[in-house]
């Protein structure tokens, strides 16, 4: 895992490695006696294969090499952002940092619902105002490679993008999929062959 230090204009002096887990599967995992389709392989709930342990220091294999996938390993990017400020931001982040995973691009998470808290204090661009303010917010999470010049770039995507002066940015290391792309077009989960494949597919946003 990854936890960020106060911003003092030097990214590397920002990330602090700490020890973190392996997944793993065993007999008890939810997904081990799960039914499965007629139409659909049994999955292979074997353990996985750590193909390359690496040196990370995190604890983190670098990957693991599954049956229909292979985790790698990942800086995950988690942005506090007003609601009023969600757009800039996911525009600025898709058009300079390449969100990619697998054959897709501009790839991030909105968490809506929720606010940010907080009192502006003397040395913040309102001043000591005395009161808490509350304002809607929302969460944006991405994951890029386990780069520090990559972090960097996103960090000043960010700083110049966002609507607050003190972002609250945090970084985490974990393991994430990344789909070997099998051939299972006739597959009946998937949502070209569903009813409902055109909202699934999304609306147009740019």
């Amino acid at each position: 895992m990854l936890i960020t230090k106060p911003y003092d204009g030097d990214v590397s002096s920002r990330v602090e490695t700490m020890p973190s887990y392996v997944p793993f599967m065993t007999d008890s995992h939810p997904t081990a006696n799960a039914p499965t389709s007629p139409d659909l392989p049994d999955p292979d709930l074997s353990h996985p294969v750590l193909t390359d342990l690496g040196s990370t220091g995190s604890g983190l294999p670098n990957r693991v090499d599954l049956t229909p996938t292979v985790l790698e390993r990942e800086w995950v990017v988690t942005i506090d952002t007003p609601v009023g400020g969600i757009d800039q931001l996911t525009q600025a982040l898709g058009e300079q940092i390449p969100l990619v995973q697998g054959p897709y691009d501009n790839c991030l998470y909105v968490r809506m619902g929720g606010y940010q808290q907080f009192r502006a204090l003397d040395g913040s661009h309102a001043g000591a105002e005395g009161t808490i303010q509350r304002t809607e917010a929302a969460q944006l999470e991405f994951a890029i490679p386990p780069q520090q010049e990559r972090l960097a770039q996103v960090f000043d995507v960010i700083f110049a993008a966002h609507v607050n002066e003190e972002p609250t940015i945090r970084v985490s290391e974990r393991l994430a999929s990344r789909s070997k792309l099998l051939d299972d077009a006739h597959n009946p989960n998937r949502y070209w062959n569903r009813p409902d494949a055109e909202a699934l597919h999304g609306d147009v946003v740019s």
